[in-house]
């Protein structure tokens, strides 16, 4: 599978310019360049019904900017006829429309916005190269194909994830300047800023503790709702009489109402779990690491109430992607010695975890319509 070989090929590419002394710099670079086209290029050669979004918007709005005569009427015509304001988004689709090849440079520019920001934030995070590779899988297995369907808002999550760096860092100005960056692409990334306040409350010293401890008695009852939505419990716990046949028809009816699924639940909660049972590791690598999992939590939460307010899985994306793919590599550089089987474990339920993510959701659902790969023809 075309997909499986670019994978490969990019992070055989980055593993070899990591490894090369930072006396060549020049051969370093060039590996880790080429290990950052692979995957955009194959993004630009694809085809035009490879992703969701590309008839619902990529593909008309390239069409309209390249019948526009100036920037000013394409913005005014994509508005009207799509209601598309993301500025960032309109002009670099107006940009590659004036320039050779335009259709192959619009795709793996817009690739490379994503990908590009978190790999420069997997460098910046990891200082070992075994934790760089890691992110790389976490992101191909993750990110990558969902960059096909939702393009506008993957952008703004690689810039919301390299904005995090700034934060923990207390680089003020350059956490709202990616913050800003990922805007101009979807307005969605503003929530950013609510991020930071929390991040600012929980870093503040004065914060009792007993408002940490609620955010991790909010997730013990995420837990335990997500249990009691499985149908199949319930009806064990029905023959066995522990529920009543009218609570269980009513638990039943409710979870149908409810957004519980795999990624928003069990998926999530499994990360969390990782993230404190490695909390030690994390926080000696990453500052107020508690910081990260309250985040997270938070996240979670959010993520549960798709069905009741529009959007608000969208919005928990940026409790979640970018810690996802900050923390979750840190776990990968644990040694593996004697009596220490909680960082093999972590590890290989980590690969399993994404593995099954994308065999699941990308190769058997085909949730982004994102399979086959089909090369584009004129």
């Amino acid at each position: 599978m075309v997909y499986l070989l670019v994978f490969f090929a990019s992070s055989l590419l980055c593993y070899i310019g990591l490894s090369i002394n930072n006396k060549h710099r020049i051969s370093k670079r060039v590996f880790l360049v080429l290990s950052v086209v692979f995957p955009c290029a194959l993004a630009g050669l694809r085809g035009d019904y490879i992703g969701t979004d590309m008839q619902i918007y990529v593909v008309p709005t390239y069409k309209m900017a390249m019948s526009s005569d100036s920037f000013v009427e394409f913005c005014g015509i994509v508005a009207a006829k799509l209601r598309i304001n993301d500025i960032g988004y309109l002009f670099i689709t107006y940009l590659a429309t004036r320039l050779p090849n335009s259709r192959f440079v619009l795709l793996a520019s817009l690739e490379a916005l994503v990908y590009i920001p978190i790999f420069v934030s997997l460098l910046k995070y990891n200082k070992n190269k075994n934790s760089v590779i890691f992110g790389q899988f976490i992101f191909f297995s993750f990110l990558y194909n969902a960059s096909y369907n939702m393009v506008r808002q993957s952008i703004a999550l690689a810039f919301a994830t390299l904005s995090i760096f700034y934060l923990i860092h207390r680089e003020k100005l350059r956490f709202i300047l990616f913050v800003a960056i990922g805007a101009l692409f979807h307005y969605s990334a503003f929530i950013l800023l609510g991020i930071y306040l929390i991040y600012q409350l929980y870093s503040d010293k004065r914060i009792s503790k007993s408002i940490k401890k609620a955010f991790l008695a909010l997730i013990l009852v995420v837990a335990a709702i997500t249990v009691m939505n499985s149908s199949s419990l319930l009806r064990v716990l029905s023959i066995t009489g522990i529920l009543s046949n009218k609570l269980t028809s009513s638990l039943n009816a409710w979870s149908r109402d409810a957004d519980f699924s795999f990624v928003n639940t069990f998926f999530y909660l499994t990360i969390y779990f990782l993230m404190y049972w490695n909390r030690k590791r994390i926080s000696s690598l990453v500052p107020l690491e508690k910081a990260y999992r309250y985040i997270f939590a938070l996240g979670i939460i959010v993520s549960q109430v798709g069905v009741y307010v529009a959007f608000a899985d969208r919005i928990a994306y940026y409790f979640l992607y970018p810690i996802i793919f900050t923390v979750l590599p840190q776990i990968a550089v644990e040694k593996y010695r004697r009596g220490n089987a909680k960082a093999m474990i972590s590890q290989w339920l980590i690969f399993c975890l994404f593995t099954i993510y994308w065999v699941w959701w990308i190769g058997i659902l085909n949730y982004h319509d994102t399979l086959p790969y089909v090369m584009f023809t004129e």
